[in-house]
């Protein structure tokens, strides 16, 4: 309304100037001009509409942003609370699938349908996140790992594995179940270490352990670490993130761990490995001290099991709360103790952490030998040190439970069911 009377303004003072003026215009030339005026101020009012129409897009967009920014900041469900909080990495069924026979179909899906088959089988929909042949020919075989969300809401993984061949030349035709496992927070990778062999496999030349364990995408170290070797050689790998262990007699999901570098000159976090299907029962466990007493938590934790982590025994669980006795003498007592390599028998006594190693039978003795826990089940696990001390042999705990970590940074201890 105000632009249609200061139009109206416009053309009557624009008639009283052209009439005074002795120059003559052509007929309907002023309406013409009112006209352009007119249709000029249209436009304006068009594109002020349409610049306040842009203005509230924005505007709605960044009270969006507000909100989605709002909302992030909430506690992240995948931190794990603690001194030093951490991050998980993706869940597993976020992960890519990997390794050179991710094209094999077929394989893919013979594998799923061994897990679904077998008793552990998943209850959701399946990914798989590797498809693979071992690169080392003295034990090579096929394995496809495959994840799905179990009941608790946390990832599980299985690895379907062809039998072991050391022709280099598994056959794909034939697969099992070797190992399933459940992933925890904060995990950044995820493997498994059979001690037993599966149905099929060939004998390993000296007998021992073979695994499989994959990083998350972007983890740039993984290895599998364990108490019961002196000098243990790289694990084998021939791609980013993935090896395949074969290690000695001995060596099993209870004496080993996976080590995971998160990031570049980051520390190492280590992790449990899942037992092949066959061996001896393990689950892992936070260690909590009350009162100067150390006590595991977690399912199904009875006395008699021994808690252990990769580089040795904890103790062993005496009571029903999960009260751990870590003296020495108390873990010898789950078994029989001898000395790697040598094999020299043995018994130790004393009090406390720390004992005295008294050999039962011929060999000589020397600083650093391993002492080692064999159970009844064969499940066997590093305790102690020799030092010499005077004309004894001093026996030094290989773990110091003040120091060994619940999952606030891993979930490397474990029990070990020694029944």
């Amino acid at each position: 309304m105000i632009a249609d009377e200061q139009d109206r303004a416009a053309a009557a003072r624009l008639r009283a100037e052209l009439g005074g003026m002795a120059v003559r215009s052509p007929d309907g030339h002023v309406e013409r001009v009112l006209r352009q005026v007119r249709e000029r101020r249209q436009r304006q009012r068009q594109q002020r509409v349409q610049i306040l129409a842009a203005a509230a897009v924005v505007v709605i967009a960044v009270a969006c942003a507000s909100v989605v920014m709002s909302r992030s900041v909430k506690p992240d469900p995948r931190v794990v609370a603690g001194p030093n909080p951490i991050v998980a990495a993706a869940p597993v069924l976020d992960w890519p699938l990997r390794g050179d026979l991710i094209a094999d179909a077929d394989l893919l899906t013979r594998a799923e349908a061994v897990w679904r088959e077998s008793e552990r089988a998943p209850s959701s929909p399946v990914h798989a996140v590797y498809a693979g042949q071992s690169p080392n020919r003295a034990a090579s075989f096929v394995v496809v790992a495959l994840a799905a969300q179990g009941s608790d809401g946390r990832d599980q993984v299985a690895f379907v594995t062809s039998p072991v061949s050391v022709s280099g030349a598994p056959d794909r035709d034939t697969l099992t179940l070797r190992a399933v496992t459940t992933v925890h927070v904060g995990q950044r990778g995820v493997g498994f270490l059979a001690a037993r062999p599966g149905p099929g496999d060939e004998e390993i030349k000296g007998g021992g352990a073979v695994g499989f364990a994959i990083a998350a995408p972007g983890v740039p170290g993984i290895e599998v670490r364990t108490g019961m070797v002196d000098y243990l050689a790289p694990t084998p790998s021939v791609e980013p993130g993935v090896v395949w262990p074969v290690l000695e007699s001995g060596v099993g999901a209870w004496n080993a761990g996976l080590e995971i570098q998160p990031s570049p000159g980051a520390a190492p976090a280590m992790f449990r490995l899942a037992p092949g299907i066959d061996d001896q029962e393990t689950g892992p466990v936070t260690l909590t001290t009350a009162s100067g007493v150390l006590r595991a938590v977690g399912e199904d934790v009875q006395p008699g099991d021994l808690i252990t982590t990769p580089d040795g025994a904890v103790g062993v669980v005496t009571a029903a709360d999960g009260k751990v006795d870590t003296s020495l003498t108390a873990i010898a007592a789950v078994g029989s103790v001898r000395v790697a390599v040598s094999g020299i028998p043995g018994r130790l006594t004393g009090n406390g952490d720390t004992a005295l190693f008294t050999p039962t039978g011929p060999g000589e003795l020397a600083p650093d030998n391993r002492v080692v826990l064999t159970c009844p089940n064969d499940v066997a696990v590093t305790i102690a040190i020799l030092t010499r001390a005077g004309d004894t042999w001093r026996a030094i705990p290989v773990t110091d439970p003040t120091t060994v970590t619940d999952p606030t940074t891993a979930t490397a201890a474990m029990r070990v069911v020694t029944r």
